[in-house]
């Protein structure tokens, strides 16, 4: 099997294996306690190049999308930090839109340079 194709799956099979926690620790958890817990998983990961966290962050995002309720911005962010020793050392940010309502706040990770700027934002 090609080295990419067993790499794919490994990571695969790796975010599937994190999810339960993390899904059960972002609904009755608070920010704090569950970002110290999943980050000291984290440093425990395999070390990758770039190509292969966004690899990571691509099967983090296809999964994501395939969970009930729909894509989670939180969620991603923490199955990454669980998972990638770089990504467990990086802020976590969020933000909040004035006046609030669906969609009004995000959660992403301090070297992701494509968020928007938010009306109040925090850092753990």
């Amino acid at each position: 099997m090609h080295r990419r194709v067993r790499s794919f799956i490994r990571d695969a099979l790796i975010v599937m294996r994190a999810l339960p926690e993390v899904e059960f620790g972002r609904l009755f958890f608070g920010p704090a306690p569950l970002v110290k817990r999943v980050r000291g998983k984290g440093r425990a990961g395999v070390r990758r190049t770039q190509a292969e966290r966004r690899q990571l962050r691509n099967i983090i995002g296809a999964i994501d999308r395939c969970l009930p309720g729909g894509r989670n911005c939180y969620r991603r962010a923490l199955l990454e930090m669980a998972i990638d020793p770089v990504t467990a050392a990086t802020e976590l940010k969020f933000g909040l839109r004035h006046g609030g309502g669906h969609r009004s706040g995000h959660a992403w990770l301090a070297d992701d340079l494509t968020a928007d700027r938010y009306d109040a934002e925090f850092s753990v």
